[in-house]
């Protein structure tokens, strides 16, 4: 993914906006991948986002509604459903 070559700066100059927008695109077109992703980096506030419980939780909840047992177990932790 160039999102995570821009996080990381492999092969690329360091980017975390762009990083960040292009992870978001694709997870709102269905990269299950880059919603756990997302989620992550906005319940831990890393890689340039502001931690953000309300955010982390609406792309685990997107995760966890294509079936990935990780979100759903992160949000049944946390008294949530999908």
């Amino acid at each position: 993914f160039l999102s995570q070559a821009l996080r990381e700066a492999s092969g690329v100059p360091k980017d975390l906006d762009r990083s960040v927008a292009l992870m978001r695109k694709s997870a709102e077109i269905g990269n299950l991948w880059a919603a756990m992703s997302l989620g992550d980096m906005y319940a831990g506030g890393w890689y340039g986002v502001e931690k953000d419980l309300e955010e982390a939780t609406r792309w685990k909840t997107v995760a966890a509604k294509a079936g990935d047992p990780e979100a759903q177990g992160w949000l049944s932790h946390r008294g949530l459903s999908w």
